[in-house]
């Protein structure tokens, strides 16, 4: 509050750079809590001609257009609203955004590629090679002492997989 009279009586508040304590302008060089030798700029022409403000938190000096305080990092104006137009969908359905994240990237010992696995059903399906390759190796010795559970889970295994994605999780 006191920051505040003190902007509207015209008399400017300086912030020490070492201890932060605030000292009215030109009453003395030197801060009078820690001793540090206090600058005091000139105003400069851009002051005299109104193209700086104060922030009424810290009372430092901002320019005019600014809506955040470059000392204490608080808003001190309304956020404006943007002019320029917003593109209108021009299909009857709304976008839908999605991100694509690569899974196969992040984690590749989990996936298993497709046709690898489709080859090694087809040749040596019987003895349940495909299974041991998708780490299923429970159902790999199964296949193996029944022949692919009579050739019957082969070739259900060979319709599945050429359904699943290029790379997929077993």
């Amino acid at each position: 509050m006191a920051i505040q009279d003190s902007l509207k009586r015209k008399i400017h508040v300086l912030t020490c750079p070492q201890c932060g304590a605030q000292i009215p302008d030109g009453s003395t060089t030197n801060c009078a809590y820690c001793g540090a030798r206090l600058v005091i700029d000139q105003k400069a022409p851009a002051q005299e001609a109104g193209q700086v403000k104060y922030c009424k938190f810290c009372g430092k000096q901002i320019p005019a257009d600014a809506v955040v305080c470059t000392g204490c990092g608080r808003q001190v104006e309304q956020l404006r609203a943007v002019q320029t137009p917003v593109p209108q969908p021009t299909a009857s359905r709304p976008y839908v955004v999605r991100q694509t994240v690569n899974l196969q990237a992040a984690r590749p010992d989990l996936f298993r590629d497709k046709w690898v696995a489709l080859l090694l059903c087809f040749f040596l399906g019987i003895f349940g090679v495909h299974k041991f390759y998708e780490k299923k190796y429970l159902m790999g010795i199964l296949y193996l002492f029944t022949f692919g559970l009579l050739t019957f889970g082969v070739i259900a295994d060979l319709i599945i997989l050429l359904f699943k994605p290029r790379y997929y999780i077993p």
